[in-house]
C-alpha cells in the first residue's frame, strides 16, 4: 500500500526539479538552445503589425465605402468618399478595419479605416533587465511560432525600449511577472503571412551578430 505514496512523492520531486531548472534558465538571462544557430539570448512575446490609421482633418459626412475588412488594396485606391473629399490608401496592403458607415459624420481624430501591410509584421518581445545590455539594434534573430516551431522566421532587432517595465501577464510564467524587462522590436524580414497579430512567439537573438 506504500508504493503509490512513494510514486506520488517521486512525481512531486521531479516537478520541483523541472521548476528549479526553468527558474535557473530565466535568471541566467534567457539562454536558449532552440534553432540551428543556438545558443543565443531567448525572448518571448506576441506578434504585432504596424497598421496605417486613416481619418479626416475636418468633419464630413460619409457618402460611400469601397472596401471592407480583409480586402486587398492598392496604393492610391479610393477607400471612402465624403461629401467634401475622399480617403485613399497610402500603400499596398490589406484593409484591416472599417469603423464607419455611410451616412455617419466623420470627425477629426476618429480612425475611419486601417490599412495593414504584412511587411510591417514584427515580434514585440521582452528581454530580462540583466541581459538587455547584450542586445543591440541590427542584431540578427530567429522567431519561432507555436504553429510551426521547426521553421524559424528570420528577423532583426530594430528597436529597444529606453526604460524597463514589469513583465506582461502573457509572457513567461506567473511567478516571474514581477521581473523587470525591456521591450524589443524584432522586424520579420520576408514575412510569409504565417505570423499573424496576436500570436505568441519565441525568439533567439544572436547577440554579437549584426545584420548583414
Amino acid at each position: 500500500m506504500a508504493r503509490p505514496v512513494i510514486a506520488d512523492f517521486a512525481g512531486l520531486v521531479a516537478g520541483a526539479i523541472v521548476m528549479v531548472a526553468l527558474a535557473a534558465l530565466l535568471s541566467a538571462g534567457g539562454t536558449h538552445a532552440r534553432g540551428p544557430d543556438a545558443p543565443g539570448l531567448s525572448a518571448s512575446g506576441r506578434i504585432e503589425r504596424d497598421d496605417t490609421r486613416l481619418g479626416v482633418t475636418a468633419p464630413g459626412t460619409v457618402q460611400s465605402i469601397a472596401v471592407q475588412a480583409g480586402d486587398a488594396v492598392r496604393e492610391g485606391q479610393v477607400l471612402l468618399r465624403l461629401d467634401d473629399g475622399k480617403l485613399a490608401s497610402p500603400k499596398d496592403g490589406v484593409c484591416s478595419a472599417v469603423n464607419v458607415r455611410p451616412g455617419e459624420v466623420a470627425l477629426p481624430g476618429q480612425i475611419l479605416i486601417k490599412v495593414a501591410d504584412d511587411r510591417s509584421t514584427y515580434l514585440r518581445a521582452f528581454v530580462p533587465e540583466g541581459s538587455i545590455g547584450r542586445v543591440k539594434t541590427g542584431q540578427r534573430a530567429d522567431v519561432f511560432l507555436d504553429s510551426d516551431p521547426d521553421k524559424p522566421l528570420r528577423a532583426r532587432v530594430v528597436e529597444i525600449d529606453a526604460t524597463a517595465s514589469f513583465t506582461p501577464e502573457n509572457v513567461y510564467f506567473k511567478e516571474d511577472r514581477v521581473r523587470q524587462v525591456f521591450g524589443v522590436k524584432l522586424a520579420i524580414e520576408s514575412p510569409d503571412g504565417s505570423a499573424k497579430p496576436g500570436m505568441p512567439a519565441d525568439a533567439i537573438i544572436h547577440v554579437g551578430r549584426e545584420q548583414r
